[in-house]
């Protein structure tokens, strides 16, 4: 029942949330101008990554609420650090949007949110060596190359209509089946949260016959990132180490 009431408050938030970015975002000149490398010939609202980010959030605080309040919350300081390091995701990406940031300077501003969710234990966890220190520092350089990798990836996909979002509904389907075969209630309503933000965008994004809103970077890079904390987060049928929410 949780799962289905965060999806439905993700879905609704960003299904009505999105016309009203799309005007504000018209309105204050918040447009993507077509480009050689982009797939769109018209000038298009470029501001639907606050919906998607505004809807995904809005979701997770009510699955925080709600679990605070049941008292069934399982590494909170964790839970916590993926919707601040999601918020300064967001925030980068809304940046480089309207400024157009350098890309080491933007490559450089993703490190934050890898820090903040690793500080909280959001990371990679492999035992290779003997020593803690080396294990330390191996699963710092893999936790940050799997989170920008997958991060980029999704914002890379952005280039066409659709493409990241329904990328992004799909892998998050994917992972809330295999959370809830596995019995993890928070990651199984994360990624309920994540799919009903990205199906109530979709509609707008994709080209039937055209996109009228454009995720931009702030939902790519935002999505990219929970995607990529959920490939950490998720349990392989069978393994049931480190991983216990």
């Amino acid at each position: 029942m949780t799962i289905i009431i965060i999806f439905t408050i993700a879905l609704f938030f960003a299904g009505a949330g999105t016309p009203l970015v799309r005007r504000a975002a018209i309105r204050s000149g918040f447009i993507a101008i077509p480009k050689a490398d982009r797939a769109h010939t018209e000038p298009t609202a470029l501001m639907g990554g606050l919906a998607i980010y505004t809807a995904a959030i809005s979701a997770m605080l009510v699955l925080l609420a709600f679990s605070w309040v049941t008292g069934n919350v399982f590494r909170f300081g964790e839970f916590v650090s993926i919707l601040l390091a999601g918020t300064v995701m967001s925030a980068v990406g809304l940046y480089d949007d309207r400024r157009a940031l350098p890309a080491p300077v933007k490559l450089l501003a993703q490190f934050v949110p890898v820090i903040i969710v690793f500080t909280a234990g959001v990371q990679v966890q492999l035992n290779f060596f003997p020593n803690a220190t080396a294990n330390l520092v191996l699963n710092f350089v893999l936790t940050t190359f799997w989170i920008l990798y997958i991060t980029n990836a999704v914002n890379y996909l952005d280039n066409a209509d659709g493409t990241a979002i329904m990328t992004s509904a799909t892998a998050s389907g994917i992972f809330l089946l295999i959370a809830v075969i596995n019995g993890q209630q928070l990651v199984s309503t994360m990624a309920a949260a994540v799919l009903g933000a990205s199906l109530g965008f979709a509609r707008y994004n994709l080209p039937l016959p055209k996109s009228t809103i454009f995720m931009g970077d702030s939902g790519s890079l935002f999505l990219g990132f929970l995607l990529a904390v959920l490939g950490i987060k998720i349990r392989i049928p069978g393994n049931t180490n480190y991983i216990t929410w």
